[in-house]
């Protein structure tokens, strides 16, 4: 959660007992952000790019 919350643009938020919710600081650019959802592999939304660089475990 530190990690996403220090990015400046997405927000972490403990919102269940095991479940963080992860949302744009701009709340107007989130739908966006679920509408690149179909693309994010080749096409990423710069949220995704961000999010992936710092929680993405290297594949083995």
């Amino acid at each position: 959660m530190e990690a996403v919350n220090a990015t400046g643009v997405l927000q972490a938020q403990i919102d269940g007992i095991d479940h963080v919710s992860v949302t744009p600081k701009i709340p107007g650019t989130m739908a966006d952000w679920v509408a690149s959802r179909d693309t994010a592999d080749i096409n990423p939304h710069p949220y995704t790019s961000v999010l992936k660089s710092i929680c993405w475990a290297p594949e083995k």
